[in-house]
């Protein structure tokens, strides 16, 4: 029995006719990460403590912030806050401080009255941050704006942490044609997940 072999180009050319033959690899899809959950970045569960290093006024101290029970709907914290997450957001009785989806330009805004009206913008998500609590692979910035004034606007930018929830604050004053000053920082030094 006689068995004949073709060279090599003329079976690499017959490969390339054959139907189905690739000379190069498929290409393979790249891993989409998933989008942040609000309820990943806000864990609301009785029993859960932060406690935030607090800059002001010249002042340095310390606050600590548990979730001491549930009421309505809303899990109630020591400080006499009321947090919930909904169908479109983590919010406070009067605002919400997440929505959904949580990417990077996502916005949104709550009227606080008729000469208040508070703007908000995701402006990072899914990037790693870094507090004195530690560093987080995926977190949040929202920045929120307040005109008090036509030329002065209040500015709260808010890092939240997956699993964790807020990490860092800031309050910024920005008025036009002066340099923005710093009113308030809060950073976490220790976080305490519910049991």
């Amino acid at each position: 029995m006689t068995r004949s072999l073709l060279p090599f180009g003329a079976a690499l050319v017959a490969c390339l006719l054959a139907a189905g033959c690739r000379t190069t690899p498929a290409p393979v899809a790249e891993a989409k990460t998933p989008l942040m959950r609000v309820e990943d970045l806000f864990p609301l569960r009785v029993g859960s403590r932060w406690t935030y290093e607090v800059r002001g006024a010249g002042q340095i101290g310390t606050q600590s912030v548990a979730i001491v029970g549930e009421e309505d709907g809303w899990f109630v914290d020591s400080q006499g806050g009321r947090l919930r997450v909904d169908a479109f957001g983590l919010r406070d009785p009067n605002r919400y401080l997440l929505r959904a989806p949580i990417e990077a330009g996502t916005t949104w805004s709550n009227v606080e009255s008729v000469q208040s009206i508070e703007h908000h913008e995701i402006i990072e998500a899914g990037s790693p941050c870094t507090v004195k609590a530690g560093t987080w692979a995926r977190c949040v910035v929202v920045r929120s704006t307040n005109a008090v004034t036509p030329t002065r606007v209040f500015v709260l930018e808010s890092t939240f942490a997956e699993g964790v929830g807020l990490v860092a604050q800031r309050t910024l004053q920005e008025e036009k044609g002066l340099d923005p000053v710093v009113v308030l920082q809060r950073e976490l030094v220790s976080f305490e997940p519910a049991p």
